[in-house]
């Protein structure tokens, strides 16, 4: 009976014009902090937003600091210590130009509510703060000047940390009811008492001033998380913890790194590195008859070429089909594939970091990107150079 009911929702969509793609894996948006002396405010390649003394928060620090990002906390009008960073994917944020910045945060989105996101994290000094990973975060106020998403109002799902006590946490905080009709209050997000709470665990140590390797899944009402030391490829088979959220709310598009403290005279200390966020997810619908097809199958030049450390490949699609956007270098090597998945009839832009499959630093050089999509096969020069 399931599969019956199953094919005839498909029936219907496709019947009212409706089509489906499905992009399971493919990167929406990272940050490798690898370009800390042209950008040391987190601004360019991925804009980050972050409050200061113009919010009620002095003291907190948040910068690129050797190739990492790096969050201090700092006063919160004599109530909390905190610091907060967030950001949607948006390729920059120019705080002397807000109606960019603006433009920027509404329109170059790259956020999902369904999401892997797999970062490198150090718990530099914590002396008495929880850190927390907040997703699906939502901008309800797109009027303002400067669009955010304010942790004291609105809901998200938290993957927690207390590395002073090992407690790590799969968990919701409700949203403010006049923000979203969540059934929360304002400045839940500082009471972790006040969250609900869907697995939990202190079986892992959390030790301070070491590089941990963190995956945090999230599909639907479906939480999983992973940590592990040493390198990337080290990662376990088995995730720590796994929790259902029965009644989800599956939207937002903000992802946020944060310290908190009962004490507002804190001085507390993370890093961050290797941010990647990718879409999970199952099939999708498409409405194609309001989707702008374009005309023609299309690889359009990179810009900026050359480039450092990245550049933008846009590409349009007349039909749906199985897509793969390849990097070679000029001997033929494939070293990074930015796309490998069933796409839609549409435009798209990837972002392309000079890095190769295993995040490393490629050379100076010339490459080759090549796009193909069902028969279609289009080839490109671009040029690196340091």
């Amino acid at each position: 009976m399931h599969h019956i009911n199953k094919l005839l929702f498909i029936i219907l969509f496709l019947s009212s014009g409706f089509i489906f793609s499905q992009e399971v894996g493919d990167i929406l948006w990272e940050d490798h902090f690898d370009d800390t002396a042209t950008d040391p405010a987190m601004h360019l390649d991925v804009g980050w937003f972050y409050y200061d003394e113009n919010d009620g928060l002095s003291g907190a620090v948040v910068q690129q600091v050797d190739g990492k990002g790096f969050l201090q906390t700092g006063n919160f009008a004599n109530f909390v210590g905190a610091v907060v960073a967030s950001s949607n994917g948006v390729p920059f944020l120019d705080p002397e130009d807000e109606e960019a910045t603006h433009k920027a945060l509404i329109e170059e989105n790259k956020g999902q509510p369904n999401q892997e996101i797999t970062f490198n994290i150090n718990f530099k000094s914590i002396t008495n703060s929880f850190v927390a990973l907040s997703t699906r975060l939502v901008q309800r106020d797109t009027s303002e000047s400067l669009p955010d998403s304010d942790p004291t109002h609105e809901g998200s799902y938290v993957l927690f940390f207390s590395p002073l006590t090992n407690d790590i946490t799969l968990s919701r905080v409700l949203g403010d009811p006049e923000g979203g009709d969540e059934g929360g209050a304002e400045y839940d997000f500082l009471n972790p008492a006040q969250w609900q709470h869907f697995g939990a665990t202190q079986d892992f140590e959390l030790e301070q001033n070491v590089n941990y390797w963190v995956k945090y899944y999230l599909y639907e009402g479906d939480m999983k998380m992973k940590i592990w030391e040493g390198d990337l490829t080290d990662e376990p088979a088995e995730w720590l913890l796994e929790g259902t959220d029965p009644s989800p709310r599956v939207t937002g598009s903000f992802t946020m790194f944060s310290i908190i403290s009962a004490d507002p005279s804190v001085t507390d200390q993370i890093e961050i590195d290797d941010v990647v966020v990718r879409i999970v997810g199952d099939p999708v619908a498409v409405d194609e008859t309001l989707s702008n097809i374009p005309s023609s199958f299309d690889l359009k030049n990179n810009y900026p070429n050359p480039f450092n450390p990245t550049t933008n490949i846009e590409f349009s699609l007349v039909k749906s089909d199985l897509t793969t956007l390849k990097v070679y270098s000029i001997t033929g090597e494939l070293v990074r594939t930015l796309v490998n998945s069933e796409l839609n009839a549409g435009s798209y832009n990837y972002v392309f970091n000079g890095r190769n499959d295993n995040g490393q630093e490629l050379s100076s050089g010339m490459y080759i990107y090549e796009l193909v999509s069902g028969a279609n096969i289009s080839a490109k020069k671009m040029f690196l150079i340091k």
